[in-house]
């Protein structure tokens, strides 16, 4: 599939390339002589970048014939209002006359099947009446500005071509514009420096109401603010600062799936993007589009020995995770073989003063109790236990020095690890029920013996469980088998997971974090924006102002209209469903259905500012002519037609654009 991207430097237009690679496609990007590229260098290697001036015929020709596109997306425009007031002519000259001539040169080719995306905007409706609203796409077009009066050309362009000629035209009018609770993921104390292992559910329990500082939104998702939190989580082979936390219910037309490979396992809803290789480095794909034989990204662990275990105490809590529990108060050691029991008594004594005793039960199994273990179990209980009652590694022993990594290991393979076979490595094989304790397991062996791991999952009545084989460490037959075995980085299941409750995501300063088990890298971002609209020149003074580069106050025009927002996130994914499955000829608008005014997102760009206090000041060069007082839009069309609806609330969206900001700040020389 090849995909012609025009605008492809712009801000939509990267988050449609970088959208479109990541669903395989060729992308080609037309560009001006003059284009900045700094949205898109991060894939340049990717793209087939070609010149061309749209508003030539003869340009538009030769980049058609050279780009050869299945798919064109025309994004390239003049797409700011208030500079629309300044320069209407030129606003109507770029905007129609190089869609013109797309079409033109389509037709001119025969190249009549090549599918055209026409880009419109909720500008087009512009004068709403209260009895009008929410806006469908039967609304009639009242447009308030020379942008908005370009618009409704292209449109209206488009649906002539169609009926014409016989185009394959698609017409958007775009409104302005997660993983399980009991996923384990690697964080790191910024502090101390100290290693842990928990799910992402338990930094923040859930409460339908929001809990810890927890802000809910008007889409129910609930978000913490992270920053001011000493805690990163393992990234793509470093550590990265923890923005936010998010969690909300899952959606009643998502899923939650488990993606299977030898190298690692994650559990994600079908919308959550996992990161895969690329030819240039790695980009990121929905996971309900992943496939069997798929390849996704690996990342290797980090390692911690910022604390001492006595290699006596790391075997017995090794033996305890595989063989012991805390039940009604009390701590128990089940196994058949009463010598590893003997050894479990003495350490005990030695290490802790407890008194224990010895009961034969049935089928030869003897069981070790501990005689007072009240004090013992509380503090033991938090070591081997994680919050939905599976055991897990403590926290001591994945900082411990090398040898009491080991000795764990030893611990737990004793209590059970496989002992059958023909090899003669010590550790072989490992099952457990608990995800967050193979997890643990990956990391030991991985600051240890640096087997190979070969992950699996055996779905039973009783529940899933995780198997896990290690290679021969042994100098030659490491590669023993190679031959019948499947890629660590190769997708072999995709299980449909029964799931309830919510679902959680991070925002990261990276955008990317490691989740699951073994190696998986999933994705998140913010989206950039071009200063000149609104929202982004709202967060782009306030950031500045946090860094002490202008006076604490923000510029503003007015403040009264209310839009339809959506996350840019969202509406690429809208654009690229409507180029698979929307109807020729069809026109939908894309939306959230949800109006705020602009002066609710500056008081809520305001709130998230480390600022104690921001001024206000009125710019009348920020003042229109005349201006659309109300957009709120109806998505009930694509959503019956094509199963579109926006996911990210806008809160999320002011968070991230804010954060982008900061750090396009950060990057300046100083």
């Amino acid at each position: 599939m090849r995909i012609l991207v025009t605008g492809v430097t712009g801000f939509v237009g990267s988050h449609l390339a970088e959208w479109a690679l990541a669903q395989g496609a060729a992308v080609v990007g037309s560009v001006r002589w003059r284009s900045t590229t700094e949205h898109i260098d991060h894939l340049r290697d990717r793209l087939t970048l070609i010149g061309a001036d749209l508003r030539d015929l003869s340009s538009v020709r030769l980049l058609l014939e050279q780009a050869r596109p299945d798919y064109i997306v025309h994004l390239a425009a003049q797409s700011f209002v208030g500079a629309s007031w300044e320069a209407p002519s030129e606003t109507l000259l770029t905007n129609a006359i190089s869609q013109m001539n797309l079409f033109e040169a389509i037709r001119q080719l025969g190249a009549t099947a090549t599918r055209f995306l026409v880009i419109g905007s909720s500008e087009e409706y512009g004068l709403v009446y209260p009895d009008e609203l929410p806006i469908r796409e039967t609304n009639p077009l009242r447009p308030l500005s020379p942008y908005a009066v370009s618009k409704v050309t292209q449109d209206l362009m488009g649906y002539q071509y169609f009926k014409s000629y016989g185009l394959d035209i698609v017409r958007a009018r775009a409104f302005n514009h997660s993983v399980g609770r009991h996923t384990p993921v690697l964080l790191r104390d910024d502090r101390t420096g100290l290693i842990d292992i928990r799910y992402i559910g338990e930094l923040r329990r859930y409460k339908p109401a929001g809990y810890l500082s927890g802000q809910r939104l008007d889409d129910g998702t609930t978000v913490w603010d992270m920053r001011r939190h000493p805690l990163s989580v393992w990234a793509d082979g470093t550590w990265s600062k923890i923005a936010h936390l998010s969690c909300h219910s899952l959606h009643s037309d998502d899923r939650v799936i488990r993606l299977v490979a030898s190298g690692g396992i994650v559990e994600v809803t079908g919308e959550h993007s996992v990161m895969a290789p690329a030819q240039a480095g790695r980009v990121a794909i929905s996971a309900s589009r992943l496939a069997l034989g798929d390849r996704v990204a690996m990342v290797a662990m980090p390692s911690s020995s910022g604390m001492w275990v006595h290699e006596d105490v790391a075997w017995l809590l090794g033996f305890f995770v595989a063989e012991g529990c805390i039940t009604n108060g009390k701590v128990r050691i089940d196994n058949k073989d009463r010598k590893a029991l003997e050894r479990c008594a003495e350490i005990f004594l030695q290490h802790f003063g407890l008194d224990t005793y010895f009961v034969e039960g049935a089928a030869d199994v003897w069981r070790l109790t501990i005689r007072k273990p009240e004090v013992f179990a509380e503090w033991l209980r938090p070591q081997v236990y994680a919050s939905d009652r599976n055991k897990r590694v403590p926290r001591s022993i994945l900082n411990a020095q090398t040898d009491a990594k080991l000795a764990f290991l030893r611990g737990y393979n004793e209590g059970d690890g496989l002992k059958a076979g023909h090899g003669i490595d010590e550790f072989k094989s490992f099952k457990t029920k608990s995800p967050i304790l193979v997890l643990g397991l990956c990391y030991l062996v991985a600051n240890t013996t640096r087997q190979r791991m070969c992950l699996n999952t055996e779905v039973r009545s009783a529940g899933t469980y995780y198997q896990m084989n290690l290679n021969s460490p042994i100098a030659g037959h490491e590669a023993w088998g190679r031959h019948l075995q499947v890629p660590d980085d190769v997708i072999k299941k995709i299980e449909a997971v029964p799931y309830e409750g919510e679902v959680w995501d991070f925002e990261t300063e990276d955008h990317v974090f490691h989740a699951g088990l073994g190696g998986n890298l999933v994705h998140n971002t913010g989206p950039p924006r071009g200063d000149a609209f609104a929202t982004s020149s709202f967060a782009k003074q306030i950031a500045e102002a946090e860094a002490g580069i202008r006076e604490p106050f923000v510029s503003v025009g007015d403040l009264k209209p209310t839009r339809d927002f959506s996350d840019v996130r969202d509406i690429v994914q809208g654009y690229w469903t409507l180029l698979e499955r929307g109807t020729a000829g069809e026109v939908y608008n894309l939306c959230s259905g949800v109006d705020w005014s602009i002066e609710r997102m500056l008081n809520f760009l305001m709130s998230q500012s480390t600022l104690d206090r921001i001024e206000i000041r009125p710019d009348p060069a920020r003042l229109r002519p005349s201006d659309v007082p109300v957009l709120r839009g109806s998505a009930e069309k694509i959503h019956q037609a094509v199963g579109w609806r926006p996911r990210i609330p806008l809160e999320q969206t002011l968070s991230d654009l804010l954060e982008y900001w900061r750090a396009q700040i950060r990057r300046r020389p100083r």
